[in-house]
C-alpha cells in the first residue's frame, strides 16, 4: 500500500511539474522556459535573440545615420545656393554701371550671406554637428573676432556600422565642402602653396607651419605633421636642405618627399573676406584701394569661386551615393530582421494549439488520478475499520 501511494504521488507531481509548462506556454506564448528542457531548443533560441538585437542596434545606426545624411543633403543645398547669390553679387560688382556706394551696399549683403553660411556649417541634430567629422561633439567652424572663420574640425568622416563587421563613411567634414584644390604633387613633385592654404596629405594628415624656434612668430621654412613638433617633418631631401622655400611670387614651394600625394587647400570661407573688403574698396589688411584695383580682385575671385563650387558639387554627388548606400543596406537590415523574426517565432513561439490539447489531456490525467486517490483513500479506511 505504500508503495503504491508513493507512485501515485510521484506520479501526482509529475503532472504538476507538466501542468506548470503547458500553463506557461499558453501565458507567455514560449515554447521553453529553460535550458534544461531542450538545449538544442534553448540554444538557436539564445542565438537568433542576439543576431536581432545585433540587427535592431544596426538599424537604429543606420536610422540616425540616414537623418544626418538627408539633413546635410539639405544644407549643402542651401549653402550651395548662397554661394550662387554671391556669384550674382560679385558678377553685378564688376560691371562699369555700379558705383562705389553700391559696391559698400553688396559688401554688407555678402557679409550677411557669410554669417548665414557660418551657422549652416555648424548645424546639429541634437548637439551631433554634421560637418565635425569625427569631432562629431563640438562645432566644427570658429569665428574670430575678427570675424575669421576656421575650420577646426576633423579630416575624417565618423564611419557606421551597416552589417557585421562593415563600416562605411557618414556624411561629409567641413574640408569636403568648403575647401577646394588650388594644387597638388605627387612624390617627388614641387607643390606651391600660400601661407593660409592647409597642406593634406592622401592619408588625410595634415602638415602645417609652426613657431618651432619658440620665439613668438611662425616658422615658414618646414612643415610638421599635425602640426606637433615631436611629429615628423619635412626635412626633406638627402643633404638634409630645408624643402620649404619662397619663390619669386610670393608662394612657398614644397619638394614632396613623402611616398604619397600632397593637395593645397584654400578655404571658400578666406575667399568671402577678400570679396567683402574688394566690395568695399580694401585690401585684406584694411587698406583703401581704387575701384580698378578691387575690380581686378573681384574678377580674379570669379574663376576661384567656381571652382570651390565645383568642389562642393563634387562633394554633394558624394554625399548622394553615401545616402544611396546607406538606403540598400538599411533595406538589407530590415529584410534580415524580418527572416531572423520568422526564425525567432518558429524556435521560441509556443505551439498554442498544442498547448491547449495538452492541457485538456492534463486535465483529464488529473480527474482520473485524483479519482484513484479517492479509492485509495476509501479502501484504506475499510481495512481500518
Amino acid at each position: 500500500m505504500v508503495n503504491t501511494t508513493t507512485t501515485v504521488l510521484y506520479q501526482l507531481d509529475l503532472l504538476n511539474k507538466q501542468n506548470i509548462t503547458v500553463n506557461s506556454k499558453l501565458s507567455s506564448g514560449e515554447a521553453i522556459q529553460t535550458g534544461s528542457e531542450d538545449a538544442k531548443l534553448y540554444g538557436d533560441i539564445i542565438s537568433t535573440e542576439g543576431t536581432l538585437l545585433s540587427l535592431e542596434g544596426v538599424k537604429e545606426q543606420l536610422d540616425k545615420t540616414l537623418t544626418y545624411n538627408t539633413t546635410s543633403d539639405s544644407t549643402v543645398s542651401s549653402l550651395k545656393d548662397s554661394m550662387d547669390n554671391i556669384m550674382s553679387e560679385v558678377l553685378t560688382a564688376i560691371n562699369d554701371t555700379i558705383d562705389d556706394d553700391t559696391r559698400s551696399s553688396m559688401s554688407s549683403n555678402v557679409e550677411n550671406i557669410k554669417e548665414s553660411i557660418f551657422n549652416m556649417l555648424n548645424e546639429d541634430i541634437n548637439e551631433v554637428y554634421l560637418f565635425a567629422g569625427t569631432n562629431s561633439n563640438e562645432a566644427p567652424f570658429v569665428m574670430d573676432e575678427n570675424n575669421d572663420i576656421t575650420y577646426t574640425g576633423s579630416l575624417t568622416n565618423k564611419t557606421t556600422l551597416v552589417d557585421e563587421g562593415l563600416y562605411i563613411d557618414q556624411g561629409l567634414t567641413g574640408m569636403d565642402i568648403m575647401f577646394y584644390t588650388t594644387n597638388e604633387a605627387i612624390p617627388g613633385e614641387t607643390l606651391t602653396f600660400d601661407a593660409d592654404e592647409r597642406i593634406i596629405d592622401a592619408n588625410n594628415n595634415e602638415w602645417s607651419f609652426i613657431d618651432h624656434n619658440f620665439d613668438g612668430e611662425i616658422d615658414y621654412d618646414v612643415l610638421y605633421l599635425d602640426g606637433e613638433l615631436i611629429n615628423g617633418s619635412f626635412y626633406g631631401t638627402t643633404n638634409g636642405t630645408l624643402d620649404v622655400e619662397l619663390n619669386e611670387d610670393g608662394k612657398y614651394e614644397l619638394i614632396n618627399t613623402q611616398t604619397v600625394s600632397l593637395e593645397a587647400k584654400a578655404s571658400y570661407l578666406d575667399l568671402l573676406d577678400e570679396i567683402i573688403y574688394a566690395l568695399d574698396n580694401k585690401d585684406l589688411e584694411g587698406n583703401t584701394i581704387s575701384s580698378a584695383d578691387a575690380k581686378v580682385i573681384l574678377s580674379n575671385s570669379i574663376e576661384l569661386m567656381s571652382e570651390s563650387y565645383d568642389s562642393i558639387n563634387a562633394s554633394h554627388a558624394k554625399l548622394g551615393g553615401s545616402i544611396a548606400s546607406f538606403d540598400n543596406y538599411s533595406e538589407l537590415n530590415s529584410t534580415k530582421i524580418l527572416n531572423y523574426s520568422v526564425f525567432y517565432q518558429e524556435y521560441a513561439a509556443a505551439d498554442l494549439t498544442e498547448a491547449a490539447l495538452e492541457a485538456q489531456s492534463l486535465e483529464i490525467i488529473y480527474s482520473a488520478l485524483y479519482s484513484t486517490i479517492s479509492k485509495m483513500n476509501s479502501l484504506s479506511l475499510v481495512n481500518y475499520l
